[in-house]
C-alpha cells in the first residue's frame, strides 16, 4: 500500500488538471453563448431609456391636463365668487342692510338649511315692522332705537329677535309668531336660523370673517357692475347675430322654396309612388283574399323612368 501512495497522488493531480481544463473550456463556451445572446437580444439599456422617456412624456401630459383642469376650475371658482358677491349686493337691497351683514347671516343660514332668498325676504318684512307705527317686535321687548335715537340696523334687531325665539319651545305658537314677524311663508322657514340665538349668530359671523366669506359693500357693488357689463356684452353679441339672421332670412327662404319645388315630382302621383302603393297592396292583401294560386304570388311589376337632369 505504501508503494501506491505516490502513484495515487499523481493520478489525483492528473484528474484535477483535467477537471480544471474542462471548467476552463466550459467557461469559454458560456462566454460565447452570452456574447451571441447579447447580440441577438434587444439593448436593455435602450429599452430602459425608452421606457423612462415614455414615463416622462406621460407624466408631462398628465401634468399638463391636471394644470389645465386646475386653471379651469380656478377661473370657474372666481366667476362663482363674483356671482355670489353680486347676489349679496341684490339681497342687501332687499333686506335693507349692508352686504357685510347679509353675508354673515347667509353664512349662518347655510348651517340652518335656510335659503338666503328666504332670509332676505324675511328681513325685509322685519324692516317694515321696525319702521311701522305698530311694531310686533317692540311688543316682544326688542328695542328699535339705539342710544342716539336712530333706528337700529335690521340685522341687530334680527339678532335680538333670534334670542327670543331660541328660548321658546318649538310648536304651533312659535311658528305662528314667526309668521307674524317675518311673513306667513318666510317665518316658519326661518325658525332653524332663529333657534341659533344671538350668540350662535355671532359665532357664525366670526367664523365667516375668519374664512373669508364676508362680502364688503364695495366688493358687492363692484361685482354687480361687472356682471352688468358682461350682460351688456352678451346682449351686444345677440344683437349682432340677430341682425345677421335678418339679412340672411330672404336668401334662406329662397333656398328652402327651391328645395320644396324640387321635391314636388315625388308626390302621390309620381310613378315611383304609384309603384310603391301597388307593391304595398300586394304585400298586405285584404283578409278576404288569399294567395293559393301561383298568380296570386307573382310580384307586381312596375317601371318608371327617372327624370333626367338637363
Amino acid at each position: 500500500m505504501a508503494t501506491d501512495g505516490p502513484n495515487l497522488r499523481v493520478r489525483i493531480s492528473a484528474d484535477l488538471a483535467d477537471i480544471k481544463q474542462g471548467l476552463g473550456l466550459l467557461r469559454g463556451e458560456l462566454a460565447k453563448v452570452k456574447s451571441e445572446a447579447a447580440k441577438a437580444a434587444p439593448d436593455g439599456g435602450a429599452w430602459a431609456q425608452g421606457l423612462s422617456s415614455a414615463r416622462q412624456a406621460i407624466g408631462n401630459l398628465v401634468g399638463a391636463y391636471v394644470g389645465v383642469q386646475t386653471v379651469t376650475a380656478a377661473i370657474q371658482a372666481m366667476f362663482d365668487a363674483i356671482d355670489r358677491a353680486d347676489r349679496m349686493d341684490e339681497l342687501s337691497q332687499i333686506a335693507g342692510t349692508s352686504a357685510e351683514n347679509v353675508s354673515k347671516l347667509a353664512y349662518a343660514a347655510k348651517f340652518g338649511a335656510v335659503e338666503v332668498d328666504t332670509l332676505a325676504k324675511g328681513m325685509n318684512k322685519l324692516n317694515k315692522d321696525v319702521t311701522s307705527g305698530n311694531s310686533v317686535v317692540s311688543k316682544l321687548g326688542v328695542s328699535l332705537k339705539d342710544a342716539s335715537g336712530k333706528t337700529r340696523d335690521v340685522s341687530d334687531v334680527f339678532a335680538d329677535v333670534s334670542d327670543i325665539f331660541a328660548q321658546l319651545p318649538d310648536g304651533a305658537e312659535k311658528s305662528a309668531l314667526a309668521a307674524k314677524v317675518f311673513g306667513d311663508r318666510m317665518g316658519p322657514e326661518l325658525i332653524p336660523l332663529l333657534n341659533m340665538g344671538k350668540k350662535g349668530l355671532k359665532d357664525f359671523a366670526d367664523e365667516a370673517e375668519r374664512t373669508g366669506n364676508v362680502v364688503s359693500t364695495d366688493a358687492a357693488a363692484a361685482a354687480g357692475h361687472f356682471n352688468d357689463e358682461m350682460d351688456k356684452l352678451k346682449l351686444q353679441l345677440q344683437g349682432v347675430f340677430m341682425t345677421a339672421s335678418q339679412e340672411l332670412i330672404p336668401g334662406l327662404t329662397q333656398v328652402a322654396e327651391t328645395m320644396v319645388e324640387g321635391g314636388r315630382p315625388l308626390t302621390s302621383q309620381h310613378p315611383a309612388a304609384r309603384c310603391w302603393r301597388r307593391f304595398s297592396k300586394w304585400l298586405l292583401p285584404p283578409e278576404s283574399s288569399s294567395r293559393t294560386s301561383s298568380k296570386a304570388w307573382s310580384i307586381p311589376s312596375c317601371s318608371w323612368a327617372a327624370p333626367r337632369s338637363t
